[in-house]
């Protein structure tokens, strides 16, 4: 039985992952919404580039919504970014602006170790 619990548990996580081209987020990490958010809103099929450009692109946020980017979607999956900058050097720095320690390794090593 406790088999059949496992295999049903690793079944639904991989299916989770896949779905998510491969990224996981764990429950704790999810950022709660409980505010609505005061940014405007654009549907991808009424927004003009005309539009985005005089509007949106260097004065104020948008959020676009029913983007068809399917090149984005696999370029963007984890095993496309690993394949691609598994061994490209990145360095780990704090956000914080008084943060002096940098931690040098590769985007692979940073991803699979998260």
């Amino acid at each position: 039985m406790k088999k059949l619990y496992f295999l049903s548990l690793l079944i639904n996580f991989l299916l989770a992952t896949v779905q998510n081209g491969g990224w996981t987020t764990e429950e704790k990490d999810v950022v709660p919404q409980n505010k609505k958010c005061n940014i405007e809103r654009h549907d991808a099929r009424e927004l003009t580039q005309k539009e985005f450009l005089k509007r949106y692109a260097y004065s104020e946020p948008v959020i676009i919504y029913n983007v068809n980017n399917e090149e984005f979607k696999t370029l963007t999956e984890k095993s496309e970014m690993l394949s691609t900058w598994r061994d490209v050097g990145v360095t780990l720095n704090s956000a914080n602006t008084y943060s002096y320690t940098r931690v040098p390794t590769t985007f692979g090593k940073y991803i699979e170790e998260k």
